[in-house]
C-alpha cells in the first residue's frame, strides 16, 4: 500500500517577490475554489466554513463544497519573512528567525504566530531560505545531525544548541572535539532520526499556505470580518487575506495523486541520457504554481519513456480524473511527439498515441471500477525522444 506524505517542499523553490501594496490590494477578493469533481468557480469569497467534516466555500453566491481554494493574489507575491525555514515530518514548514534549540526542542519565531516550540523528534530540516535549500528533507534521514555550510563544507555529529547571543550552533563532531558554528555560515541543518515516537498533536482542521512561506496544519480556523482567525500549535493568529496563499481541508474528500509516494517507476532512455520524473506535490506545490501560470502544481512531470505507478489508498474511490499534455515548461516542444497510455491492475484505460505540442490539454475521467493500481506511461512517439516532456496535471482520486 502507497504511503500518502505531505511533501511540503519539493524540486523547486519559492521566489520572494515583494509586491507594492496597490498592485495587492488591486486582486484582493479573487478566489478560485476546487470542487470535489475538480470543477473551479472564480470570484470574491463570500462565506467559508471549516470544521472536521467540512469545508464549504461560498464564492460569488455560488456554495459548495471545496478541496482547494486559492487566493489569486499577484504572481509571486510574498510577505516578508525570515531567514529560515524549518521542516517538520507531517509536512508543515515553519518560516521565521531561530530563538532557541537545545536536545529537546526549536524554536522558530514566525511572522503570523510568533513563537512556536517544536519538540525536535517532530523536525526533519533547518533551512536558509536561498533557491538552493529546497528539497524533499522527509526522505532519507540521517542517523546523526548533518551540517552542510554555506561553503560546501559537510560535518556531522550532534548539535547541543543555540547561543541567541553570539549567534552560534553547539556542535559535537563525530570525530571528537565540539565546534561552534556561526549561523551565518549555515545552509542546512538535519536533524537526525533518534526514532523516538511523536507524540500525536492535535487533529488539525485544515492545512494554511501563508504569504510568508509558511505551510501549517491548523487546529481551529474561522473567517471574521476581514480577517482570518486560526491555531497552530497552541497559538492564535489573524491573518488579513493578503496573508493567505491557499487552504485546504486536512481531510480531503479526494486523493491527490502526486503527493503519494509511488510504488514504481521506470524510466527507459532512448539512446543513454536519462531523467527523473518529478512529482511536484503538497500544497506548497499550488503555491509555487502561482509563479508560472502554465503551471498547476500537484502534477507529475515526466520525459520518454517513463512509467509511474501508484497503489490505490483506502477509500471508497470511483474515478481517476487527470488532464495531460506537453510539458509547457520543458520548450522547445516542436519536435515533441509521444504516446500516452493508463493502465488499472495492467489494462488499459486510456490511449492517446501522436501527443504532440498542438495537442489540447487532454482531460481524462474514467471510472477505476475496483482497480488496485494504476500506472501512468509516456512512451516514445515518431520523434525519437526529442523534447518529449509531458506533465500529468493534479491527477487525483474522485468520490
Amino acid at each position: 500500500m502507497s504511503r500518502i506524505c505531505c511533501i511540503s517542499s519539493v524540486f523547486a523553490s519559492f521566489l520572494l517577490i515583494v509586491m507594492p501594496a496597490s498592485a495587492v490590494v488591486a486582486q484582493l477578493g479573487q478566489w478560485r475554489a476546487t470542487q470535489p469533481d475538480m470543477r473551479e468557480v472564480r470570484g470574491s469569497l463570500d462565506s467559508l466554513e471549516v470544521t472536521t467534516n467540512d469545508f464549504r466555500a461560498s464564492l460569488s453566491d455560488k456554495s459548495g463544497e471545496v478541496v482547494l481554494l486559492e487566493h489569486l493574489l499577484p504572481t509571486g507575491y510574498a510577505r516578508a519573512t525570515g531567514r529560515f525555514t524549518l521542516h517538520l515530518v507531517d509536512g508543515d514548514a515553519l518560516r521565521g528567525e531561530l530563538i532557541a534549540l537545545d536536545d529537546a526542542a526549536i524554536t522558530i519565531e514566525m511572522l503570523d504566530f510568533g513563537e512556536v516550540q517544536i519538540p525536535l523528534e517532530a523536525a526533519l530540516a533547518l533551512v536558509v531560505n536561498d533557491a538552493g535549500a529546497d528539497r524533499a528533507w522527509w526522505a532519507e534521514r540521517p542517523t546523526g545531525d548533518q551540517l552542510e555550510l554555506a561553503n560546501g563544507d559537510g560535518v556531522e555529529g550532534f548539535v547541543s544548541g543555540f547561543d541567541a547571543e553570539e549567534g552560534t550552533l553547539s556542535l559535537e563532531p563525530d570525530a571528537g572535539g565540539s565546534l561552534e558554528v556561526p549561523i551565518s555560515t549555515l545552509r542546512s541543518l538535519r536533524f537526525a532520526d533518534a526514532g523516538a515516537e511523536i507524540e500525536p498533536a492535535e487533529q488539525p482542521i485544515a492545512r494554511v499556505a501563508l504569504t510568508d512561506g509558511s505551510l501549517v496544519s491548523v487546529t481551529e480556523f474561522s473567517r471574521e470580518d476581514n480577517a482570518f482567525t486560526m491555531t497552530y500549535r497552541d497559538q492564535s493568529a489573524s491573518v488579513s487575506p493578503e496573508g493567505i496563499h491557499a487552504i485546504e481541508p486536512a481531510s480531503p474528500s479526494i486523493v491527490w495523486l502526486a503527493d503519494m509516494i509511488p510504488t514504481a517507476i521506470e524510466r527507459t532512455p532512448y539512446f543513454t541520457a536519462s531523467s527523473t520524473p518529478q512529482l511536484d506535490g503538497g500544497l506548497a506545490s499550488v503555491v509555487r504554481a502561482r509563479l508560472n501560470e502554465n503551471a498547476r502544481g500537484r502534477s507529475i512531470h515526466v520525459h520518454s519513456r517513463t512509467s509511474v505507478t501508484f497503489d490505490v489508498p483506502d477509500g471508497e474511490w470511483a474515478r481517476l480524473r487527470v488532464t495531460y499534455r506537453i510539458d509547457p515548461a520543458a520548450l522547445p516542444a516542436e519536435f515533441a511527439d509521444v504516446d500516452v497510455r493508463i493502465l488499472f491492475d495492467g489494462k488499459v484505460a486510456h490511449e492517446q498515441t501522436g501527443v504532440t505540442a498542438s495537442t489540447p490539454e487532454q482531460v481524462v475521467n474514467v471510472p477505476l471500477e475496483g482497480a488496485t493500481s494504476i500506472e501512468f506511461i509516456v512512451d516514445f512517439g515518431k520523434g525519437l525522444d526529442t523534447h518529449d516532456a509531458l506533465v500529468w496535471e493534479r491527477p487525483a482520486l474522485l468520490r
